[in-house]
């Protein structure tokens, strides 16, 4: 480890009242022999020249007082004494290292020296200031690859460490499931969209075929290249079954930043590899945050969105040729027809013409005496004719409809009908721990912090209603919705109040409610079967529950017992998820009723949520 006393330091030092200079040095030096996790995040990262640094001091000819005179600063130079800044502290400083010093620089002086250092450090190549600049530098790293290789290298060898093999064996000889595909040229068939890591918005995978070789990617090899990549493999040799969060995102950028400086084309089937790899190194890691199907529509995951925005990135600064792929539509999901009952076409005209007066228990009786009529009848009609199905079928506009959606939605999921209210308990006592380090959310995080601080003094009422306030910040959107202005269309990023909006209407009051409704549908915003719940005061308050269904409100005596009717509305009349809430419904669905259709997607932050969940109920 170096000395204090660096060989090159242009004053005399004194350890006893050490210097932002000094405490610069000794930080490189401690990150750089140190954990290997913490180094590579140190001042000094593998892609700088550090033989560079080096030499900056071994040269006679520059010094501190030199670099000034030569940047028309020499009024820094007393400034530099007092705080001990020699060459290589500078050359290592970053912004926040500087932030002291610069208070002490008149204005005018600072944006000079700031130009000047940012400036210097770049052709000593020790340039790691600002976020934004290493990014821009790593786009025209990438670009100057690009340009040396010209086109995809021929053969499976693209790399000395063996990063792509040429058989179908990784580094430990083990067959990688056998899966092939060919590696493409990145400015040949790279199938580009606006942005994949929204939800709305994905890219169509395209089949390889630009290179004649048949390759299988090897992920150790791949992270070998990198120093935060070895250190990742070094917590799977020391028997860590899951990466910290800290690092997931390290393994999907160095795996992204190599394909790119090989000119290689990320595809689905290498993703896909990619990924059984990394739950291969690490058992308990969930696969579909780095690559999730989703069964006919283009795929999900950190690594694909990850590689299409680094392109799309380098095509905007003209780095790479665009070339726009439109996306395919998928065929929509089907169902049998079931057969509808005797003697249905007389229960139907009876229970249309049902007087209100007549026995409920008489009426949900005639109502399962018709359930395959109705479902047919509902299954052959188009999503947009619910409106004009209900007509047909008056009776579930009457207070007490709701109890005929769940003989409905019986019929459809027989063994999930009390799912939610047996699993609610065990999610409602573990979910608010992992909100705590989850939720980033201002609001939520004051909400969360009230209730928490208030616990004893709020009613299990009024924790249900934080919990489905809150959860939307923890399932935060990802997607895009179109906003309709007369003949206008703009696209709009889907934020956590419409996902709580679109989910879950707060108010004193129903005409409060019913205003808000009135925004929405101004906007031309579909609005969707959803849970109201009105106030007392505060969201710690609540005093009644509803659900709002064309025009129909159902009233209920508990917050869950609202949610499960919303619920079974969407899937009785088979109607989609809103799009800023569908993160929510997805888990609610999968989790706390345990239901699969063959519409669902496979959204990564709602598998790692009911992962994280599990573990935490099962630990218990």
């Amino acid at each position: 480890m170096e000395s204090i006393r660096s060989t090159c330091e242009l004053y005399d030092y004194q350890v006893d009242n050490p210097s932002p200079g000094t405490i610069l040095r000794n930080a490189f030096n401690y990150l750089n022999d140190s954990d290997p996790l913490l180094s590579s995040t140190a001042v000094i990262t593998d892609d700088l020249d550090l033989s560079n640094k080096e030499n900056i001091c071994q040269n006679k000819d520059m010094s501190v007082s030199n670099l000034l005179d030569q940047w028309e600063l020499p009024e820094l130079k007393e400034l530099f004494k007092k705080n001990y800044v020699d060459l290589k502290a500078l050359a290592y400083a970053r912004h926040e290292h500087l932030e002291e010093l610069k208070k002490e620089i008149p204005w005018g002086l600072r944006i000079k020296f700031e130009h000047e250092l940012f400036k210097w450090q770049k052709e000593m190549n020790t340039f790691t200031n600002d976020k934004e600049s290493t990014n821009m530098q790593n786009l025209t790293m990438q670009k100057n690859v690009m340009d040396n290789i010209g086109s995809a290298p021929e053969g499976p060898g693209v790399s000395d460490k063996g990063a792509i093999a040429s058989n179908n064996q990784n580094s430990d000889g083990d067959n990688v499931g056998g899966s092939q595909y060919i590696f493409e040229d990145l400015n040949t068939n790279a199938a580009l969209s606006v942005n994949p890591e929204k939800e709305t918005e994905t890219f169509d995978p395209i089949p390889s075929t630009s290179r004649e070789a048949s390759s299988v990617v090897d992920l150790k090899s791949i992270l070998n290249n990198y120093a935060e990549g070895r250190a990742i493999l070094q917590l799977c040799n020391k028997g860590k079954k899951e990466i910290p969060e800290s690092h997931k995102q390290i393994l999907v950028d160095k795996t992204v930043d190599y394909f790119i400086q090989n000119g290689l084309k990320l595809n689905v089937t290498a993703s896909d590899t990619i990924s059984q790899q990394i739950k291969k190194l690490f058992p308990d890691e969930v696969v579909e945050y780095y690559f999730a199907p989703q069964g006919g529509k283009a795929p999900k995951g950190k690594l694909l969105a990850k590689f299409y925005n680094q392109i799309r990135k380098l095509k905007t600064c003209g780095l790479v040729e665009a070339k726009l792929l439109k996306r395919k539509h998928s065929k929509s999901p089907s169902e049998p027809l079931p057969e509808p009952e005797e003697d249905s076409e007389n229960i139907k005209k009876r229970l249309k013409y049902a007087q209100e007066g007549e026995r409920w228990e008489e009426i949900k009786t005639l109502w399962r005496s018709s359930q395959n009529y109705r479902k047919r009848m509902l299954l052959e009609s188009n999503a947009e004719n619910v409106v004009d199905f209900l007509k047909e079928w008056p009776a579930y506009k009457n207070p007490m409809g709701y109890t005929l959606i769940e003989i409905d939605f019986k019929l459809t999921f027989p063994d999930a009908e009390n799912n939610i209210f047996t699993k609610w308990v065990p999610f409602s006592d573990n979910v608010l721990d992992i909100f705590k380090s989850k939720i980033k959310d201002k609001l939520c995080k004051q909400i969360l912090e009230k209730y928490l601080n208030d616990v004893e003094n709020i009613s299990e009422e009024g924790k249900n209603a934080v919990i489905l306030h809150t959860i939307h910040a923890a399932l935060v959107p990802t997607s895009k919705r179109v906003i309709k202005s007369g003949k206008k269309k703009t696209l709009e990023k889907c934020t956590i109040t419409d996902s709580q909006d679109s989910f879950m209407l707060t108010g004193h009051s129903i005409t409060e409610i019913e205003e808000k409704l009135l925004r929405q549908k101004s906007r031309q915003l579909p609005v969707q079967p959803l849970l109201v719940v009105l106030l007392e005061d505060t969201l710690f308050q609540p005093k009644q529950y509803l659900v709002y269904f064309d025009n129909v409100k159902y009233k209920f005596f508990s917050v869950i017992s609202a949610l499960n009717c919303c619920f079974q509305i969407l899937h009785v009349f088979n109607l989609k998820y809103p799009i800023e809430c569908q993160a929510v419904w997805l888990f609610i669905q999968k989790f706390l009723y345990n239901i699969k259709t063959e519409y669902d997607v496979v959204l990564p932050n709602v598998t790692i949520f009911i992962n994280e969940l599990n573990k935490r109920i099962n630990a218990d």
